[in-house]
């Protein structure tokens, strides 16, 4: 995880899919390839495994979610931009506030 001013960045990956995440402090809207999460993953196990890690660190609405994936097909898409979502586990929401 790389921090950028007042975000951070990460890339997962699984299967053949490939997922850019960046993680900022917000009101916990997640956003994938400029659509809403509901949009682009219309089946509910799909959006429970990006939801996950947010749910497991009790950040559920802490943090707004920007993800850009490419490659393969719903389920990795899914599990790679899972796997960058784990970000809040490693960050504490007292860092933003130094900046």
């Amino acid at each position: 995880m790389a921090a950028v001013l007042d975000r951070f960045y990460g890339t997962g990956r699984r299967k053949t899919s490939v997922a850019r995440v960046w993680i900022k402090p917000g009101a916990g809207r997640i956003v994938v390839n400029r659509r809403a999460f509901e949009d682009y993953f219309p089946r509910e196990t799909l959006r429970m495994i990006i939801a996950q890690p947010l749910a497991i660190t009790n950040t559920v609405g802490q943090f707004d979610v920007l993800v850009t994936v490419k490659g393969g097909g719903p389920s990795g898409q899914a599990g790679a931009s899972a796997t960058d979502c784990r970000a809040p586990s490693r960050v504490s929401t007292t860092s933003f506030a130094s900046h």
